[in-house]
């Protein structure tokens, strides 16, 4: 997930009350220069208290990322709020099982805080970018009895209540879904590992949510009381079947795990450009149904 830093697509969605329908507001709905500086930055403050909470505007960064005063730069002057790429990735935090190492993710944060940044936590569990060890022979049972559990709470505690936010579990829903799934069916459309044995395998593993719930139990347990979490995945905010999915997740996530709806969120990659975004309409609408549940859109 990352937003492009040449692109220019902002977005803001307000809600206040928690229930009432948001109001979607585009950037360029209301004219910006052509010539000049550009200082997002600045802007943000104002769009914060038209919210009436802290709005996060942000893009991905490592500490290996080329072009490092460019970074800077940005960061100083665009951005408000900083998402390590990698550095808080599974093969990057726990290199063999039980170990944790947070030096990456680590450094990302303390960029953040250097920057006057705030720092979101991605991610926690994903099928893809993972250590050497997985999926390796581990059963079902281990896995979510032991595995996740483990994992989620050494990151999340190691990286300390300030994180605003954490993508717990990242793109878990299939690109093949369709309308009136159950959740179970639309994490078993991805046909990847843990479903699987193996991403794309034939071989089913975990046949349940079990692991969803265990990441999600585990980052609710340990994360700040102000932290949210978030399913994060992408193709997603328009009105189609891959975002019911996600909400019909969320919702058994919630019913499984008794999380409050007030601390949960949707993550909506934001994999966008002047021509391919989520109508504005569609985004309004998808919005409006997190709202009515009190659930972050990010």
């Amino acid at each position: 997930m990352s937003f492009g830093i040449t692109s220019f697509f902002f977005l803001t969605a307000l809600a206040s009350p928690v229930f009432a329908a948001p109001t979607v507001s585009l950037l360029i709905d209301h004219g910006y220069p052509s010539t000049g500086t550009l200082n997002i930055k600045s802007v943000l403050t104002s769009v914060s208290t038209r919210k009436g909470a802290t709005f996060h505007f942000g893009s991905t960064y490592d500490t290996y990322t080329a072009a490092q005063s460019f970074q800077t730069s940005v960061f100083s002057t665009f951005f408000n709020h900083v998402v390590a790429e990698n550095g808080c990735k599974w093969d990057a935090t726990e290199p063999t099982r039980g170990t944790s190492d947070l030096t990456e993710c680590q450094a990302v944060q303390s960029f953040a805080t250097a920057h006057s940044n705030s720092f979101r936590g991605h991610n926690t569990f994903w099928h893809s970018q993972t250590p050497s060890w997985l999926p390796g022979s581990i059963t079902a049972s281990d896995l979510v009895t032991n595995v996740i559990p483990q994992h989620v709470q050494q990151e999340i505690q190691g990286m300390g209540a300030s994180v605003t936010s954490w993508d717990v579990v990242n793109e878990i829903v299939g690109d093949g879904v369709s309308s009136g799934m159950t959740a179970l069916q639309c994490v078993q459309n991805k046909g990847d590992w843990p479903t699987k044995t193996s991403d794309g395998g034939s071989t089913n593993l975990v046949t349940d949510l079990s692991f969803v719930h265990a990441a999600f139990s585990t980052a609710y347990q340990y994360a700040g009381s102000s932290t949210r979490l978030a399913i994060n995945d992408y193709n997603t905010g328009s009105t189609n079947a891959k975002t019911a999915c996600v909400l019909t997740v969320l919702k058994d996530v919630q019913t499984n795990t008794n999380i409050p709806y007030s601390r949960l969120a949707v993550g909506f990659q934001s994999h966008v450009s002047t021509s391919s975004f989520t109508p504005k309409a569609q985004l309004k609408s998808s919005f409006s149904d997190l709202a009515a549940l009190g659930v972050n859109a990010m």
